[in-house]
């Protein structure tokens, strides 16, 4: 389930963003079927060329599990949140720019474990966020069936809203390979875990102006 070599075609690897790559792949040939220009043809074995060559690279580093030292480079852009005071610097949303390609393996190694938690039945069936098909409306219309049965029987309805303050700031990164362990998961899969959540080093980028290094030893990126 976690281990081996990234296949093809099959779940979860193989999502939208694959196929309509492989859509563009297909009709890219037939046009250079179509018309088979000297130009459309170097054009066409240059995107198959860097499609192969970052497939190869994706899949040397899940099978040496190793992580490129630039992957643990970021970008950090504050980000003002609506309606607060900008002169706080607490009142800002730091999201991190890093790597194209680690950007890519993480949707991919995101891909396959949001996949076998739903295969578990890991999730509560309470969580909307960070599923698939699902959404926050859903809490939304479930809440407010819960309200319209409540006037019907002429009964209380108790409701508790918490917002966890600064929850990416504040994750305890032990905690979560702790759990990746206690749900079952061995082999590349939690390594590639245990050495994304290494010790990282941003940059805080505000308009022309780039701070120096700041090493992380806390938190997850957003």
């Amino acid at each position: 389930m976690t281990q081996g070599k990234l296949p093809k075609f099959p779940k979860p690897w193989w999502n939208h963003d694959c196929s309509r790559a492989e859509r563009q792949k297909k009709r890219a040939w037939g046009i250079f079927r179509r018309y088979p220009t000297e130009a459309n043809l170097i054009e066409f074995k240059r995107a198959r060329s860097q499609a192969r060559r970052i497939r190869r690279e994706s899949q040397r580093i899940w099978n040496e599990k190793v992580f490129p030292t630039s992957w643990q480079r970021a970008i950090v852009i504050p980000i003002a949140k609506p309606g607060n005071d900008p002169q706080d610097a607490g009142n800002y949303r730091p999201i991190a720019l890093t790597s194209c390609l680690c950007k890519l393996m993480e949707r991919m190694v995101n891909a396959r474990l949001v996949y076998c938690l739903e295969e578990m039945g890991a999730f509560s069936p309470f969580q909307s966020g960070f599923r698939h098909h699902r959404s926050t409306i859903d809490n939304i219309l479930f809440l407010e069936t819960s309200i319209r049965e409540a006037f019907v029987r002429n009964q209380h309805l108790v409701s508790i809203f918490f917002d966890m303050e600064k929850a990416y700031d504040r994750t305890w990164r032990y905690g979560i390979l702790k759990d990746l362990y206690h749900l079952g998961f061995r082999g590349n899969l939690p390594v590639f875990f245990q050495n994304f959540l290494n010790t990282r080093v941003f940059q805080v980028h505000v308009g022309s102006t780039l701070s120096r290094d700041i090493y992380g030893r806390s938190a997850i990126n957003r």
